[in-house]
């Protein structure tokens, strides 16, 4: 049985995460993937109030997610895309 788990974004990280950004499937839902390059290059800063996390299967990175707390009534958003997510152009669940 294959193991999945988030383990936090870090650094090392931010190449393979790039990729998958500008990939044409991906693009398309996710726009200007400067955007957010930026956002977990400053993760740590300026936008600390959002978790950043790589999924993994049996240790190997398959996918993206983040989250943050619900408050104040703003809604919790969830942005996850795996390999087999992405070979079929559905980028959000």
């Amino acid at each position: 049985m294959k193991e999945l788990k988030l383990r936090r974004f870090r650094d090392e990280g931010a190449l393979l995460f790039e990729k998958w950004l500008y990939m044409p499937h991906v693009v398309k839902w996710y726009h200007d993937p400067s955007d957010w390059i930026d956002e977990v290059k400053k993760r740590n800063d300026g936008f600390s109030f959002i978790n950043h996390y790589f999924a993994e299967s049996d240790g190997n990175p398959i996918g993206f997610c983040q989250y943050y707390e619900y408050r104040h009534g703003f809604a919790v958003p969830t942005s996850l895309y795996t390999r087999e997510a992405l070979s079929c152009g559905a980028a959000t669940l």
